[in-house]
């Protein structure tokens, strides 16, 4: 299996569609914070860490979903369509290897990686213009390691999906049509109901962890800023994880077991 993962690793390093995603999840932030200060009185030495998070990371984050799903896909449905796949089985390799060398592969390109790549504009806005005041580091960290979580589930979900699909742009499209459902039965389910969904689907858990919503006035070294709560209960905590987790694995093997039972074209 370790040969499966360096073989797409090797594949991801060269692949045009994830260069390209990866190259976009770095230069958003910058652009966006460059952006930002066009045209108005501040600089870009006053977008503190704390200020990127709760103002203009809930919207870039939109990229690293999408590339979470489109890497994931990528590395694990691209070869359906040719013989690498019969090439590796007749080469002496398992079932269970070409797949979880994959899913593995995925995991980190899709999962790993986005995620660091996601928040590296903390740290480097954090060492360049300090944290700033509007919400707590510690709360913000303990978002950013749940977020990973879901980012696993995702990444799970979309690997089954190029495997049931055979094929990394139909995957593609089971995972938006699975998006687009998402949304619409949370809207129903908050509109018409009054269910909460939080944590149980991968984007109400997503937007969840980044949104930064509820906020109160407050004044910080004689000047009046927007002090946010970031708290995160307990129980948002253990259920976010949980839930996230359990829903990876059950996709993972439920990729497995189609992709064991399936002859390769």
């Amino acid at each position: 299996m370790y040969h499966i993962i360096r073989s797409m690793r090797y594949y991801a390093r060269r692949d045009l569609v994830v260069v390209v995603s990866l190259i976009t999840l770095m230069a958003a932030p910058v652009t966006a914070c460059f952006y930002s200060v066009l045209g108005g009185e501040s600089s870009i030495r006053d977008i503190t860490a704390c200020g990127y998070v709760t103002g203009l990371a809930p919207d870039l984050s939109v990229i690293a979903l999408f590339a979470c799903m489109l890497i994931a896909s990528r590395i694990t449905g691209t070869d359906a369509g040719d013989r690498t796949l019969n090439y590796e089985l007749l080469a002496g390799h398992r079932r269970a290897e070409a797949y979880f060398g994959r899913a593995a592969a995925s995991l980190l390109w899709g999962g790993l990686l986005v995620f660091f790549l996601q928040a590296l504009p903390l740290v480097y806005l954090t060492v360049l213009n300090g944290w700033g005041p509007e919400a707590d580091m510690g709360d913000v960290i303990l978002r950013q390691l749940l977020l990973g979580a879901v980012m696993f589930r995702i990444v799970s979900f979309s690997v089954m999906a190029a495997t049931l699909a055979r094929g990394a742009g139909k995957g593609m499209v089971c995972i938006y049509l699975l998006v687009e459902v998402e949304a619409i039965v949370t809207g129903i389910a908050e509109e018409m109901a009054g269910v909460q969904l939080r944590w149980w689907t991968m984007i109400t858990a997503w937007m969840m962890l980044v949104n930064y919503d509820n906020a109160k006035s407050a004044v910080v070294d004689g000047r009046e800023i927007m002090r946010f709560e970031t708290e995160v209960p307990v129980q948002m905590r253990v259920w976010t994880v949980v839930v996230s987790v359990a829903f990876g694995i059950a996709y993972l093997l439920a990729g497995y077991m189609v992709f064991r039972r399936k002859d390769r074209d």
